[in-house]
């Protein structure tokens, strides 16, 4: 839990510089917030990943997470056949709040 806490304390204090330095350089367009925000949220996943792969904290789980799942091909047909079609409802959903966000 002290990862996470100071992952996220570090996320949001580097996110609120980077806003604050785009206000202060003159891009105080929207567009150019939502793309740093987008960046830098991608740069905080990549970087927990590399730091739990690096440190070893998934060895443990490995055969669980990775082997278990390939060998069972229904299992992986079910999570599929269940997350496929609520991924794509999210996303339908999403899209509609952002039009009528737009218009």
């Amino acid at each position: 839990e002290k990862y996470r806490t100071y992952a996220n304390l570090l996320f949001g204090v580097g996110q609120t510089l980077g806003i604050v330095l785009q206000s202060l350089t003159g891009h105080n367009s929207l567009v150019y917030v939502g793309i740093f925000r987008n960046m830098f949220a991608g740069l905080h996943v990549i970087g927990s990943i590399l730091i739990v792969v690096c440190l070893g904290w998934l060895k443990q789980y490995s055969t669980g997470i990775i082997v278990i799942p390939c060998k069972e091909t229904s299992t992986f047909r079910a999570i599929f056949s269940a997350g496929c079609p609520m991924g794509v409802s999210y996303f339908l959903t999403y899209g509609e709040w952002e039009l009528l966000a737009l218009f």
